[in-house]
């Protein structure tokens, strides 16, 4: 087994590299070159001045006397999670006469996570908080500061929405549902959720960390590398239960270790001749008692791309989700993780139509779901997520029986040679 090294940052580029190769783990000259992206400034720019703050305020919409509708609820659980809350809030406003003024975004949602040696701050995170600081002092952020303001005011029309209400305007309170069978689904969210996917593109703050990030892909995991999304955090494996299967899925599987992910798309990512693999996770959230992973089991080159973890979580899950949108070698993912979920919707709206069919669910959740329950399928936050549809499932892998009753917390299994503990070694 080839030795793997130990993440090595950059300085000034607050990117990490941990590759499956035999050299230093170093990220190109040109991923060297962002500016600006220490942590004091991360700080200062991710929330704006108070100008800047006034003047979002300030904005307006063409109209007579408009009903701003705005929620106190700062939107948390990951970014995907977000997006849903806003595709119930614009569900709700989007109507002549009304205006949504868009909804604060957690800086690090799932900060709670971080407590994990006790396992016992558990947070659902489907749900949106009130809170006013994260766990780095940032206060909640805008939405422009995540994604393309000038381009998603404008691509969500006719639904109008703002940054802020003028003083004096009319304003009505609200709150988004709870991210569940019974508080999500309906047609009329679904298709306004699509049509939240078609409008976002990322800011040019986030487009700074993309940039980098596809420079260091390419470079550690070749010219057409695949995006592999490894749902192996501390929230899916412990605390949320998403783990556990359901008797009305049939007990579909949920849950893989990133060996069997590797095993599993194989044949599939050669088939496409991916050079390489770039594997996504939240590095910052993952537990040493939850699933180990060894990057030479999807091959030699493959890498583990990190953003630093002074760069506030939301911006990190939004640099990770764009970046496995352009994946020229498919992009490979779980059924039930919104990011998988977005990034194959994103694919499949892209310009580029080499994208448009190259995403895959190495689980059988699509294949198992016509033997769901059927009022599932109706309502279900699983199934009616409108990237659901746009995961295949790989040839081969689904033609068996139901699987069998999983644990809430899956047993470690594959691979037993990394952790946020220790790295690879040539000797295991």
């Amino acid at each position: 087994m080839l030795a793997a090294h130990a993440a090595k940052w950059v300085d000034g580029s607050h990117l990490c590299v941990q590759a499956a190769d035999s050299s230093p783990a170093l990220v190109s000259a040109e991923a060297r070159q962002i500016t600006g992206l220490t942590s004091s400034p991360w700080k200062k720019s991710c929330v704006g001045s108070p100008e800047e703050t006034v003047a979002a305020a300030a904005e307006t919409v063409a109209g007579e006397s408009p009903t701003f509708w705005r929620t106190e609820v700062v939107l948390g659980g990951g970014l995907n999670n977000m997006l849903m809350n806003v595709a119930q809030l614009l569900r709700l406003s989007c109507k002549p006469g009304n205006v949504l003024v868009m909804p604060r975004l957690d800086a690090d949602p799932l900060r709670l996570l971080k407590k994990w040696d006790k396992l016992s701050t558990a947070t659902n995170g489907g749900e949106p908080t009130n809170g006013t600081l994260s766990a780095a002092g940032l206060p909640p952020l805008r939405f422009d500061l995540v994604f393309d303001w000038p381009r998603f005011q404008g691509q969500i029309r006719p639904c109008a929405v703002a940054l802020g209400a003028p003083s004096g305007a009319t304003v009505q309170y609200t709150e988004p549902a709870e991210l569940n069978n019974m508080g999500w689904s309906s047609g009329a969210v679904t298709s306004m959720l699509e049509r939240i996917y078609a409008a976002v593109q990322p800011s040019p703050l986030v487009q700074e960390l993309i940039q980098a990030l596809k420079l260091a892909a390419e470079q550690h995991a070749g010219p057409r590398w695949s995006a592999v999304h490894l749902p192996i955090e501390a929230d899916w494996w412990f605390f949320s239960g998403w783990c556990a299967s359901r008797s009305n899925e049939d007990h579909t599987r949920r849950c893989f270790t990133p060996a069997e992910v590797a095993s599993r798309t194989r044949s599939t990512r050669r088939s496409l001749h991916s050079t390489g693999a770039v594997v996504a996770f939240a590095f910052d959230k993952v537990h040493w008692r939850g699933p180990s992973l060894c990057l030479e089991t999807f091959g030699e080159a493959t890498a583990k791309l990190a953003l630093e973890a002074t760069v506030p979580y939301t911006f990190r899950n939004a640099a990770e989700l764009f970046l496995a949108v352009e994946a020229p070698g498919g992009f490979f993912g779980n059924s039930y993780s919104t990011q998988s979920k977005a990034i194959a919707l994103l694919r499949a709206l892209h310009r580029d139509t080499r994208l448009h069919n190259a995403s895959w669910a190495y689980d059988c959740a699509r294949a198992d779901s016509v033997r769901w329950f059927p009022p599932l399928l109706a309502r279900g936050i699983v199934a009616t997520h409108p990237g659901f549809a746009r995961l295949q499932s790989l040839p081969g892998i689904c033609d068996g029986p139901g699987a069998l009753p999983t644990r809430i917390e899956p047993a470690s299994q594959g691979v037993q040679c990394w952790s946020p503990r220790r790295m690879c070694t040539s000797a295991e």
